[in-house]
């Protein structure tokens, strides 16, 4: 069995690899192709080819389930069938050619406005109470700038494309974008800010 630390930790090593090419790498290395136990009583149908998926644990190769491989390493199943279909056909791209991973010199403009357009599809609130004295907004939940980047991230990979890296990514928010991830104290209405300064007397009458 492989534990929650450990599994963490799988993750935690997959995201920092940081390259497109050698997540793909790694993913079609620990998927096997092998054969299907049942044969189809039709003489024309192939024998069927499943996939067997595998977490490597002190050296060791564990074999787990399909659904258990992406909820570890937080990957959705495009990105599996994608790299299964490159690697069936000889297009998995060996270490030490370029990586779909761009630097900051000399980047694709189309790459900066993949960038914006992500951010602008994170749905967010604008402070409401403060809204005459700022144009800040706020994201819901519980998001930041290494969620944002991974959720970015991920999509890139899922459609194959080039990304960049978390450096530029935050760079682009926090100089063109005005945007909080928590809603200030300010935005609560007076009633709330009664009742929160309140003693236990008054809080009964509020």
């Amino acid at each position: 069995m492989i534990s929650v630390e450990e599994r963490e930790i799988i993750l935690k090593s997959f995201w920092e690899i940081g390259d497109n090419i050698r997540q793909r790498q790694y993913i079609s290395s620990n998927i096997e192709t092998v054969d299907s136990k049942y044969r189809y009583p039709k003489e024309n149908r192939n024998r069927c080819h499943n996939q067997a998926y595998f977490l490597i644990k002190n050296e060791e190769k564990i074999r787990v389930c399909k659904k258990f491989f992406m909820a570890t390493l937080d990957i959705g199943d495009t990105i599996i069938r994608t790299t299964i279909k490159k690697r069936d056909c000889n297009l998995i791209v060996v270490s030490g050619k370029r990586s779909k991973h761009r630097k900051h010199k000399n980047l694709d403009p189309d790459l900066k406005e993949a960038v914006r357009n992500h951010i602008n599809s994170i749905p967010r609130v604008e402070s409401h109470y403060l809204r005459s004295k700022t144009k800040r907004e706020y994201f819901e939940g519980s998001l930041n700038i290494a969620t944002l980047y991974r959720l970015y991230k991920e999509k890139c990979l899922e459609q194959d494309s080039h990304y960049v890296r978390i450096s530029f990514y935050e760079h682009i928010f926090n100089t063109e974008f005005n945007i909080g991830f928590h809603k200030p104290k300010k935005d609560q209405c007076t009633t709330c800010e009664s009742y929160r300064n309140s003693n236990k007397e008054d809080k009964k009458q509020l």
